[in-house]
């Protein structure tokens, strides 16, 4: 269980850096699109979630390694972080069942659906620069969608199940042994 929280707080972490740059974006929305600012800033918070998360799962994977540990196997990291993103999607799904079902506004001379993606968005404003790609019709806030939503899933499963068995197997990607790299002197200073 403390293993699928972990990867659930992961993505909570990345729900809040995505939302983090919102308000700075729309003092910079005159120079530049909203959804181009948008596209490349989730770039760089999803590259930052994969790193929080390959590292968090690495510190699971070296904790498990110790003596007297009654569930270690190599898979762990894969099982628990396709739960965590099971539980992720569920919450997923009935964000997206609310916004279709109480926050689709339909007006006959104005295009308000940009409301129900926006409510969407919340749970996945990680991926939008996925939604970006697969988006269909003009909206100017991508639609997610059951199938587009499950994006999520591969993502944390792949990423956190190699973080675990880097960590299972003591294999340093990230964290150096001797600390001597700058992602190391960052993350791991205990100064």
């Amino acid at each position: 269980i403390k293993c699928i929280m972990k990867v659930v707080y992961c993505y909570l972490l990345g729900i809040v850096l995505g939302w983090a740059g919102y308000p700075v974006m729309m003092f910079l929305v005159s120079f530049f699109s909203i959804n181009t600012m948008l596209t490349v800033y989730s770039v760089f918070v999803t590259v930052i979630s994969a790193v929080v998360l390959y590292v968090a799962m690495h510190e699971m994977g070296e904790n498990d390694r110790r003596p007297y540990k009654w569930s270690k196997y190599k898979g762990k990291g894969f099982v628990c972080s396709t739960v965590g993103a099971v539980i992720v999607t569920l919450i997923g799904f009935f964000v997206i069942f609310i916004a279709n079902k109480a926050a689709y506004v339909q007006h006959p001379y104005f295009n308000i659906a940009n409301i129900n993606s926006y409510i969407k968005m919340i749970v996945y404003i990680p991926f939008f620069w996925f939604f970006e790609l697969v988006k269909q019709g003009n909206r100017l806030i991508p639609d997610v969608t059951y199938l587009s939503a499950l994006v999520i899933v591969p993502f944390l499963s792949v990423v956190g199940g190699f973080g675990y068995l880097a960590g299972f197997m003591n294999v340093n990607i990230i964290k150096k042994e001797d600390g001597s790299d700058i992602v190391s002197k960052i993350l791991y200073k205990d100064e």
